[in-house]
């Protein structure tokens, strides 16, 4: 990211160069990681207790169970919630 932005600033001609250019990513092996049961529950209940201070909204609550519950990422449901017409009123 860094290296996308510094070409920005040359590009816009606010750097002459671009230091990052050139310089080897490192490559991190994907890996798939579960929660544990207590993790869960330790999630489950931060995130009541969020709620109930009115630290997070409800409605932010909820997609924290969605994800949790459904394994998918961010951007696959708010992907799948943008096709999905919305009730009015």
């Amino acid at each position: 990211m860094l290296k996308a932005m510094l070409e920005f600033g040359v590009r816009r001609k606010l750097l002459t160069t671009n230091p990052a250019k050139g310089v080897v990513l490192y490559k991190i092996e994907s890996r798939e990681r579960f929660l544990l049961d207590r993790e869960v529950i330790a999630l489950a209940d931060a995130l009541a207790v969020m709620e109930e201070e009115r630290a997070i909204s409800g409605t932010m609550g909820d997609a924290i169970r969605l994800l949790l519950l459904t394994g998918a990422r961010k951007q696959e449901i708010a992907a799948r919630l943008a096709r999905q017409p919305h009730p009015q009123p």
